[in-house]
């Protein structure tokens, strides 16, 4: 029991030196508070800036917090960026649906979430026969925008990729698959049509050139806009940020994942929940041998009197029982009276009637009743019992 209590005293006192560790020297950037991709979001990570740079050239954007159906117009561009919530197959199947009917998709890629180990959006990704993989663009890597309406009075471009396109066999219905910007010859954004309604896709693998921090570097703002502008208004999907129609976010267990991991709170409370662990792996139930059995119980020393009571009455020893009790008397009222219970039954019982506390004399005459050599009859007997537990009771506590 002392172990374990030394054992948790440890693990909080560490819980709570690497917590104050954390909140004197870990980030404090507001920067870092979210890491979703969200048009709300005004973090590093977040989309706003974007939403408001299209809010200036007119484009009209707003955000969609209920999930997309073959229903939506499609005279729009819907955004799909790094969700951080799961797109389910018949969200898929829907949006795939909603594209084959005329609407026009901007995918925009990611790393996964934490805790996850594929992005939110491969699943609509792959689709329509496309896949995202890793790809760490250099500062030497040269980047090219083949599309002359995006290159038009384009300057430099800082776009730090982690992610590249691939375009394998394309699904059913998708066809001219086209690369718009690459580096180093790999795909970092590029547009497929598909269906014959005239629905098309644009895929941009990294989300590094349009959140809050990148837009504002060199000509990021213009390549951003113009890659997701297309047709109609602009909508960016917030249901897969875990905003719902209500205005409550719902399904929010990979981002607060991710906090866990990107924000000092966070990762305070996995030390604490570290710490509890430690404890309760000490203070649980250990392998090893067994522990020795208990001893049975001690029995009361009423249970002992009452047993040898009924040997002596059994043996018809009056006279021993009595003897006993007179003992046991002068051993407990020895101390109150100042008489060592050692002295002979006869000098004790002088001593006892010279005392001057109340009641000493009437026990004296007990004690000496009860150490009478002659023998007793059962009643007699039980009467000069009663008669010293009485004397003995008023000489200890009065009354």
């Amino acid at each position: 029991m002392r172990s374990a209590r030394v054992e948790l005293i440890a693990a909080l006192v560490l819980a709570a030196a690497l917590v104050g560790l954390a909140a004197t020297f870990g980030s404090t950037d507001g920067n870092v508070d979210d890491p979703r991709r969200s048009s709300m979001n005004d973090s590093r990570h977040g989309l706003h800036a974007l939403f408001l740079v299209l809010e200036e050239i007119g484009a009209k954007p707003h955000r969609q917090r209920s999930t997309p159906t073959a229903a939506d117009p499609v005279d729009t561009t819907l955004v799909l960026a790094s969700p951080s919530v799961a797109v389910t197959k018949r969200e898929t199947a829907r949006i795939v649906e909603w594209v084959g009917a005329g609407g026009r998709l901007v995918i925009i890629g990611g790393p996964p979430p934490a805790g996850v180990f594929v992005p939110h959006e491969s699943s609509v990704v792959a689709a329509f026969g496309l896949s995202g993989y890793a790809y760490h663009r250099l500062l030497g890597d040269e980047m090219t925008v083949h599309d002359a309406a995006l290159d038009e009075g384009l300057g430099r471009i800082e776009w730090p990729a982690e992610s590249a396109i691939a375009s394998g066999t394309l699904a059913a219905g998708a066809k001219d698959f086209e690369e718009l910007v690459t580096s180093a010859g790999r795909c970092l954004a590029g547009r497929l049509k598909y269906g014959e309604k005239g629905g098309e896709v644009v895929v941009i693998s990294d989300a590094s050139l349009l959140d809050n921090e990148a837009l504002a570097r060199e000509d990021n703002a213009v390549l951003a806009a113009r890659l997701v502008l297309g047709r109609g208004s602009v909508a960016f999907d917030e249901f897969h940020h875990g905003y719902r129609d209500d205005g409550a976010a719902g399904q929010l267990s990979s981002v607060l994942a991710a906090m866990l991991v990107h924000i000092w709170p966070g990762r305070a409370l996995l030390v604490i929940a570290l710490g509890g662990a430690v404890w309760l792996s000490g203070a649980a139930v250990r392998l090893g041998a067994p522990e020795p059995d208990r001893p049975p119980p001690r029995r009361a020393l009423s249970e002992h009197a009452e047993a040898l009571g009924r040997i002596f009455e059994k043996a018809g020893a009056r006279r021993e029982a009595l003897a006993i009790l007179a003992a046991g008397a002068r051993r407990v009222t020895g101390p109150r009276a100042g008489i060592p219970a050692s002295l002979a039954p006869a000098e004790f019982v002088r001593r006892l009637r010279l005392a001057q506390a109340p009641g000493a004399a009437e026990l004296a005459d007990a004690i000496a009743r009860a150490d009478s050599p002659r023998t007793a009859k059962d009643v007699e007997m039980a009467k000069v019992a009663a008669n010293l537990a009485a004397a003995k009771r008023r000489f200890l506590h009065g009354g």
